[in-house]
């Protein structure tokens, strides 16, 4: 599992006598802490503490600490004198600070050296003149640089500190492998003096095999016991320790055979990948005191590693079967193969390979950290409630869903081991030839492959555009850009870019916008910054898209301390008469409101306050679309599963978290709840990272309470009743595919944090609604992040585009033809007509009427429609008729219809006057070439009229 500095409990390497260091000092600086009386530390002093590892004692008169900063050369000297005991201790005091409660014990020497409490230089020499030079290891006796020294014994510096933490020599001060890196832990301040007593010898170790310190049960039986045990080693690990596998199985599936050896430090020489070793230290379970939501892995701590021989061939490698990587797995069904060698001979990846970027440059690369499953099993997908390991108690009269945390998910580390070289995959790819160790990371289990074999990646999924928005269709986007900054140091919490980073940054973000997202109308962005670089986007989406949009940006400064922001670009192109969007205002929504504590005090409620975007979009018809459009940002989910202890009166961190989610979320819900009892028909979408899934995650149900359909109170921790009478649609609704219902991937898990969300007033005016995601960040390998010329990963979310189709800006070219037989007809005759109509398009015709009129008696007119349409019967008098045909479905798809009309033409008509036919034809739709809506004829009468 990953090591993190606050590893319970301190790990400590020692070498066997045999493989050791050669001629170290007898007396040792054995440990060093310079936050004495700072803020939030307990002791009031700094101190350097040594210690004598020999038989004999040590007089120290003449002697002397010195320390210098970091990278200085100027060396401030405090003397000894006295001696110090065989396996004794000796306490400098050093300078005292302003806070601080507790008193050091009584000290053996007194100086006045305010030490840095984070980096810096510590000697002890055999004489009281000060050192010079910013290295002075010759002349040293001991020395140890922490932190950011320039200067240290070995490999490297010891660990940089803090005000509550020390730098403690391993092995009770006694480990001096002349490595400050290696020998030196970071820890609780732990000062000791020449009363202290000598640590007592280590108990005898208990020989056992690996299979027996292992067990067949999730925790070894062996916890805080010595032991010694033999294998040979399999896999070395960066800056923590090895593996070691027994070279004969046991016999028991139901026991692991490996075990990891931690050593905190890079492992040692003697344990080199084939060497059979014996290794005598301390069983321990380890849990990471940063994730405690997962299983505890069995290790051996404080080991000491001897040699028993070289060139060992490594225990073959057991084939994972489908059993063991499958959705009806447990957590735990791979514990029997915990640190064994293991194969997998292909795998399809479902989570992109990880990685770090440099924010101020700009810059990022791979870890080479990806998740795989089986040939043929779905990919997986978060899922309701809370993760089945996570360690939180569920009170009485709850019962919240339960994860599964999908067990058919397995993480690959190619940069797992010493020598290897990390691979960057996407999505899609195939993964043959896995052959390594079996590890935990974040309660997932993690093959680490083998050096010699790295695995093949062939293949991975292309980057998918969405399609260009038709004619009659409003879309609304949202992007979240992913700490966008600029290169202004302004104070505000945010990362100051370099020039050349923020062209990066506004390269890929145009690219996605432009050619990914096809240049909404408007687009809902977070963690951007500010308003210029808002505008500084605007103005590269607007230089280099053909599409040409024109965007208007607009951004509120919000509360959060990290200087990240919600915003809309607007698309003001020329549309008709007026620019596409049209906006009607723009207000930030409770940047001013708070979250009650429950010791009486008040936080911030909305560090991103949500902002409201009424708007007019405009079609190039002339019609028009209104649309209230919300931009958000909700709290994130750190900390909502955390047990620590809270602040400001809550009981822990993780009722503080919940409590502040689910008051956003009902914040939220209670303004759209206000804006539809003020207008009914207001068209409503909210949009943005809502930091939540579209389901209960069985600790507050934030989607739930924000559309007015929050889970029942037994099935959430915290139960919050929505304000929302008239409840929303979710936008994942509208994605036909259950697959594409994601925007982000975690853990080796896809999910939707990114929503859109519609009232019913918008949806009940629609034609129809769409959503759908460009595919361009969440299943990309980070390491794309460093190349400005693609969009491909942007940001670690994908977009989420929303299209409506308005009635309001459909349009269909509708025409008309009167086509007779002559223009001379005779009286008496019967005459007849042709009507084609015809829709040429774009969109279908809604509501089509057409109206046939002439100067004939109605009683004398017969007409006759096509298919789908009805036509009344003519009405008028003795001298004209009109007669109406409408569609019997209300819709005129492309195409033509032929109507016809029979007229008895009368033998002496009113005056003598000519005959004259008109039709004409209309509908809803918006006509572009309304000219050819109308046609007539026109026709002289021949012959003799009769009674």
């Amino acid at each position: 599992m990953d090591k993190h500095p606050g590893r319970l409990p301190a790990a400590f390497l020692v070498l066997a006598l045999a493989f050791a260091a050669p001629a170290t000092a007898q007396v040792v600086v054995s440990q060093v802490y310079g936050g004495g009386g700072n803020s939030g530390a307990t002791l009031r002093s700094d101190f350097i503490e040594l210690r004598n590892t020999g038989p004999a004692p040590v007089p120290l008169d003449g002697w002397s600490v010195q320390y210098a900063s970091s990278s200085g050369s100027s060396w401030q000297v405090t003397g000894l004198q006295g001696e110090i005991a065989a396996g004794g201790y000796y306490l400098v005091k050093q300078a005292d600070g302003a806070g601080g409660s507790v008193d050091l014990p009584v000290p053996d020497a007194i100086g006045t050296i305010a030490m840095a409490g984070s980096s810096g230089k510590v000697a002890l020499v055999n004489a009281t003149t000060s050192l010079s030079g910013t290295c002075p290891l010759d002349a040293a006796v001991d020395f140890v640089g922490y932190g950011g020294a320039n200067c240290f014994e070995g490999s490297g510096a010891a660990p940089g500190l803090s005000n509550t933490t020390a730098a403690l020599r391993n092995g009770n001060g006694a480990t001096d492998s002349d490595d400050n890196a290696a020998d030196f832990s970071r820890d609780t301040p732990d000062p000791r003096n020449s009363g202290s007593e000598e640590p007592p010898p280590p108990p005898p170790a208990t020989e056992l095999t690996i299979a027996q310190i292992q067990g067949d049960a999730l925790v070894s039986a062996y916890v805080d016991e010595r032991v010694v045990t033999e294998g040979i080693v399999t896999a070395r690990k960066f800056n923590s320790g090895f593996f070691l596998q027994a070279a004969n199985d046991d016999g028991d599936p139901a026991t692991s055979d490996a075990v990891f050896v931690y050593t905190g430090t890079a492992p040692p020489a003697t344990a080199a990948v084939g060497n059979r070793v014996r290794v005598t230290g301390v069983v321990e379970e380890y849990l990471p005191s940063s994730n405690r939501n997962q299983l505890s892995i069995t290790e051996i701590i404080d080991p000491e590693v001897e040699v028993l021989a070289s060139g060992q061939p490594l225990p073959e490698a057991i084939a994972l079967a489908p059993g063991d990587l499958s959705p009806e797995a447990a957590p735990a069904t791979l514990e029997r193969l915990e640190g064994m060698r293991v194969a997998v001979a292909e795998a399809v990846v479902v989570a992109p390979s990880g990685g770090s970027i440099d924010e101020n440059d700009a810059r990022a690369s791979s870890d080479g950290v990806f998740h795989v499953v089986l040939p043929g099993l779905e990919r997986p997908f978060r899922e309701p409630g809370i993760g089945i390991l996570d360690r939180i108690d569920v009170p009485a009269g709850k019962d919240p869903p339960r994860f599964d945390t999908n067990p058919e998910r397995m993480m690959v580390r190619s940069w797992g081991q010493i020598g290897s070289e990390p691979l960057s995959v996407d999505v899609g790819a195939t993964v043959t030839g896995l052959v390594g160790v079996l590890d935990y990371h974040s309660g997932t289990w993690a093959l680490t492959p083998d050096v010699a074999t790295p695995p093949q990646v062939a293949g991975g999924m292309a980057p998918v555009a969405l399609a260009p928005a038709a004619d009659d269709e409003v879309t609304v986007a949202s992007f979240n850009l992913l700490r966008l900054f600029d290169e202004v140091a302004d104070g505000n919490g945010a990362v100051t870019l370099t020039p050349e980073a923020l062209e990066r940054r506004l390269s890929k973000a145009a690219l996605a916008v432009c050619d990914f997202l096809q240049a909404p109308d408007i687009v809902a962005v977070a963690e951007v910054e500010n308003q210029r670089v808002l505008d500084m986007l605007a103005q590269r989406i607007n230089a280099d898209c053909a599409a040409a949009p024109a965007y208007v940006a607009m951004l509120e400064q919000g509360n959060d301390v990290g200087g990240i922001n919600v915003g809309f670009l607007a698309s003001a192109r020329t549309a008709g008469s007026g620019t596409r969007v049209e906006v009607l205002d723009l207000a930030q929504l409770g940047k001013d409101a708070t979250l009650q504590n429950p010791n009486g005090t008040t936080s911030i409620l909305n560090d991103r306050p949500p902002l409201l975007l009424r708007a007019r979009i405009r079609h190039e018809g002339g019609g028009t679309y209104p649309v209230t459009v919300i931009a958000n940002h909700l709290r994130s989910l750190n900390g909502v599963d955390s047990t620590e202890p809270g602040s400001s009166g809550w009981p822990t961190t993780g009722d503080r978290v919940r409590a502040k989610r689910a008051a956003q979320a009902a914040y939220l819900a209670g303004v759209v709840d206000s804006l539809q009892e003020a207008n009914p028909g207001e068209r409503i979408i909210l949009a943005g990272d809502f930091n939540a899934f579209e389901f209960n995650d069985g600790y507050v149900d934030v989607m739930g309470i924000v559309r007015g359909d929050p889970a029942p109170a037994d099935e959430v921790l915290l139960h919050v009743e929505s304000p929302l009478g008239t409840p929303l649609l979710d936008g994942s609704t509208f994605i036909d595919d259950p697959l594409q219902r994601y925007s982000y991937v975690f853990g080796g898990n896809a999910q939707t944090l990114d929503h859109v969300l519609v009232n019913q007033a918008l949806a009940q005016g629609a034609d129809s609604i769409v959503v759908e995601h460009a595919r361009i960040n969440a299943d990309f390998g980070v390491d794309n992040f460093d190349d400005p010329t693609i969009a491909i990963r942007s940001s670690d979310h994908d977009p989420v585009r929303l299209r409506i189709r308005a009635p309001e800006f459909g349009s269909a070219d509708l025409s008309v033809r009167l086509i007779g037989d002559a223009h001379r007809i005779r009286r008496g005759a019967i005459a007849t007509f042709v009507v084609p109509v015809r829709n040429a398009g774009p969109q279908e015709a809604l509501q089509p009427r057409l109206v046939l009129a002439g100067n004939v008696a109605a009683a004398h007119v017969a007409v006759a429609s096509p298919s789908g349409w009805k036509c009344g019967r003519p009405e008028g008098d003795h001298a004209s008729f009109r007669a109406e045909c409408h569609r019997r479905d209300g819709r005129m798809d492309l195409g033509t219809g032929w109507f016809a009309f029979a007229a008895l033409v009368p033998r002496r008509p009113p005056g003598n006057a000519p005959l004259e036919f008109s039709a004409q034809v209309e509908s809803e739709t918006a006509d572009p070439v309304p000219a050819n809506n109308t046609a007539t004829f026109s026709a002289r009468l021949v012959g003799r009229g009769g009674r």
